[in-house]
C-alpha cells in the first residue's frame, strides 16, 4: 500500500484512505515481517491507533497527516522508553520529546514504534536486525532497525543519526534513500549524542523526494540545542546546470573497493551525465585524511557515556567497552588536534567544491558488499573501520551527503552510492536525488512479500 511517503500523503489528501488505514497496515506488515527483520526495539500500537483514529476526523492540515513514521531507539519519543538497545539504558523513559519527532507529530505524523540501533548507536552492524532482502546480512547501522523497517514496507519513512555513515549504510544494504545533513541543520536536543561534532539527525526512506520532505520538516533551530541554527539551505538551481564531480583513480589508493560497488558508481556517472550539464573530473581529499579526527569522534563518547559507564557499564556490551577504551587512551592533545585536522579537511572540500565550481561529488557509501550478519571485521579490518571510510570524512567535515540506490548485485542484492555536496547544499543534493530518481528504477525494487 502507497510504497511511498509522498504517495502516502497524497492518498490521504486525496481521501483514498484514512490515517486508520495506514496505521493498521503498518501494524498488520509488523505482524507478518517483523519475526525476520526485527527492525523494532518498542512497538507503540496502541498509541498509533488512538492517534490515528484522532486524525481521521479532522481534514488534513498538517504535512505528513496520519502518516506512520518510526524514530531509531536514541531519540526520545513521548509514549516509548529510549533505551539504545542497551542493558545499560534498560527502563529509560524520557521525560520530554526529542524536537525533531515534536515537529513530524506537529505536521501529523503518528509514531507506530522505536527501531533498533547498534547499541548505544556505536558501531555499524545493528546485530539485532536483519536485512530484509535477505536475513543471513546484515542492516548495516546503526540506523540499522530504520532501514530494515523502510527496506520491509513497514513504515515509509524513518528518522535515524549518522555519526559516520549510520543513516547511509543502512540506506545503502536495504535498498533505501537518506541524507546526511550539514551539521547543524537538525536539532539534536533529545537524542542520546555519541559525539558532539560527528553526530546528525536525517531521513531514510524509499525515495529522495521522501527524505527532503522530512528533512524540510525537522530543519531549523531549536532553542535547546546550541549547536542547531537556523534553516540556511541555499537555493535549489536546476539540474540541468548542476556540475558533478567524479574522483580520479588517486581517491581510491589504497582501498580495496568492491567491484560490484564500483561497477554501481560507474553507471550511476553515466546516468547522472545526463541530467546535468557536466560531469568532471576532481581530487576530493583522500579518505585517510580523516584519520587524525578520529582522536575526536573516538574521545567525545567516553565524555558523554561518562555516567552510563560508571553506573552501569558492566552491562556494556563487549564491542562498545572495547571502543570507549580505545578512546580513553586519546590525550588531550590528541583531541585538539584531531580538531585542528577537522578545520584543515574543511577548507580542503571548500576549495574542491569553489574552485572546481562543482554542486556534488559522487563516492561510494562504503567499500563493501552487504557483509554477513553477524560479521566483526572483513578480510581483516574491523567492521567499524571498514566500512565508513567513505562516510566519516563528510561527518567530520560537517557536509551534506544524499545516498542514492544505484542498482543490484548479482545475487540481488541492493548497492548504494553518494552524492556529497557544500555547506547546506542539502536540497540541492535533494533535487539531484530526485532527478536520478526519475532517470532510474533501482529505489523500485523491494523485496516486499
Amino acid at each position: 500500500m502507497f510504497e511511498t511517503l509522498v504517495d502516502q500523503v497524497e492518498a490521504i489528501r486525496a481521501g483514498r484512505v484514512t490515517p486508520v488505514d495506514l496505521v493498521e497496515h503498518a501494524l498488520a506488515r509488523i505482524d507478518r515481517v517483523e519475526p525476520d527483520v526485527h527492525a523494532f526495539a518498542t512497538l507503540m500500537a496502541d498509541q498509533a491507533r488512538g492517534e490515528a483514529a484522532h486524525l481521521a476526523t479532522i481534514a488534513p492540515t498538517g504535512r505528513l497527516h496520519g502518516v506512520p513514521v518510526a524514530v531509531k531507539d536514541i531519540i526520545h519519543a513521548h509514549g516509548a522508553p529510549t533505551q539504545a538497545n542497551s542493558a545499560a539504558l534498560a527502563g529509560c523513559v524520557p521525560d520530554h520529546e526529542a524536537t525533531v519527532v515534536a515537529r513530524l507529530r506537529a505536521e501529523g505524523a503518528i509514531v507506530v514504534g522505536k527501531t533498533n540501533t547498534h547499541e548505544l548507536a556505536y558501531g555499524t552492524s545493528c546485530p539485532a536486525s536483519f536485512n530484509p532482502y535477505d536475513t543471513t546480512r546484515m542492516t548495516g547501522g546503526s540506523s540499522g532497525g530504520n532501514g530494515a523497517a523502510v527496506g520491509a514496507g513497514i513504515v515509509a519513512g524513518t528518522v535515524g543519526t549518522d555519526t559516520g555513515g549510520s543513516v547511509r549504510l543502512p540506506a545503502s544494504y536495504c535498498g533505501l534513500s537518506a541524507i546526511k545533513p550539514t551539521a547543524g541543520a537538525v536539532p539534536r536536543d533529545g537524542v542520546y549524542l555519541l559525539s558532539y561534532t560527528f553526530d546528525t539527525v536525517g531521513p531514510m526512506a524509499r525515495t529522495a523526494a521522501d527524505c527532503r520532505l522530512l528533512l524540510e520538516i525537522m530543519a531549523g533551530r531549536s532553542a535547546r540545542d546550541p549547536y542547531s541554527v537556523g534553516a540556511t539551505f541555499g537555493p535549489v538551481g536546476p539540474v540541468a546546470r548542476m556540475r558533478i564531480g567524479v574522483p580520479t583513480a588517486a581517491y581510491y589508493d589504497g582501498l580495496d573497493v568492491d567491484d560490484r560497488v564500483m561497477n554501481v558508481v560507474e553507471t550511476a556517472i553515466g546516468v547522472l551525465s545526463g541530467l546535468v550539464d557536466e560531469v568532471v573530473a576532481v581530487d576530493p581529499p583522500h579518505p585517510s585524511e580523516v584519520d587524525p579526527t578520529v582522536a575526536v569522534v573516538a574521545a567525545e563518547p567516553c565524555q558523554l557515556l561518562a555516567e552510563v559507564r560508571a553506573d552501569r557499564g558492566h552491562l556494556l556490551g563487549a564491542d562498545v567497552q572495547a571502543l570507549l577504551e580505545v578512546g580513553d587512551a586519546f590525550t588531550a592533545s590528541d583531541v585538539v588536534g584531531g580538531h585542528h585536522a577537522r578545520v584543515a579537511l574543511q577548507r580542503r572540500f571548500a576549495s574542491l567544491f569553489a574552485e572546481g565550481s562543482i554542486d556534488a561529488f559522487i563516492s561510494p557509501i562504503t567499500p563493501n558488499h552487504v557483509p554477513a550478519h553477524g560479521a566483526v571485521e572483513l578480510h581483516g579490518v574491523p567492521l567499524l573501520r571498514a566500512t565508513t571510510p567513505f562516510c566519516l570524512p563528510v561527518n567530520a567535515a560537517w557536509l551534506p551527503s544524499i545516498a542514492l540506490q544505484g542498482g543490484r548485485a548479482d545475487d540481488g542484492l541492493p548497492i548504494g552510492f553518494q552524492l556529497v555536496g557544500p555547506h547546506w547544499s542539502d536540497m540541492g543534493l535533494a533535487a539531484l536525488g530526485e532527478a536520478f530518481q526519475a532517470a532510474t528504477s533501482h529505489h523500485l525494487i523491494t523485496p516486499l512479500s
